[in-house]
């Protein structure tokens, strides 16, 4: 927001000189700062849990149902995250289990920010004026 304000004194006469300029946006989208560190951080989060489960299983065997390779770690990180659970890598020990708990517990905040980001996304489109960033007109009933 912008505002200048003179004030100039001739003869006696007082005059008031007032410009306002409203603020440009500066992105159409207000979420477009939020967007971009959720879409690197989630395929992050995704490369540690499966990269967890790769060195859990090759620590003990026993932690899974046998060794996991990285593509198998990231089959089931996402197994997991998708909620699909085909039962074909499962978690054996209780600090495997422990694990994938968490894993399912961050996947749940994850989701509950895509969908907060989604939603103001679409509201804030839904704003008059979002388009070409001026605001509607406004009525001056004397």
């Amino acid at each position: 927001m912008a505002a200048t304000a003179s004030i100039s004194s001739a003869g006696g006469r007082t005059q008031h000189n007032i410009n306002y300029t409203r603020p440009s946006r500066i992105t159409p989208c207000p979420t477009s700062g939020v967007n971009a560190p959720l879409t690197t951080s989630v395929p992050l989060f995704l490369l540690l849990f499966a990269s967890t489960y790769v060195v859990m299983a090759t620590m003990s065997a026993s932690n899974f149902d046998g060794q996991l390779t990285h593509t198998d770690g990231l089959y089931f990180t996402v197994t997991v995250l998708s909620t699909v659970g085909f039962g074909d890598i499962t978690p054996k020990t209780g600090a495997a289990r422990l694990v994938v708990t968490g894993q399912m517990l961050a996947d749940l905040v994850i989701l509950g920010l895509a969908i907060k980001i989604i939603l103001g996304a679409v509201s804030h489109r839904r704003q008059p004026g979002y388009a070409d960033g001026a605001q509607p007109a406004r009525r001056i009933h004397p």
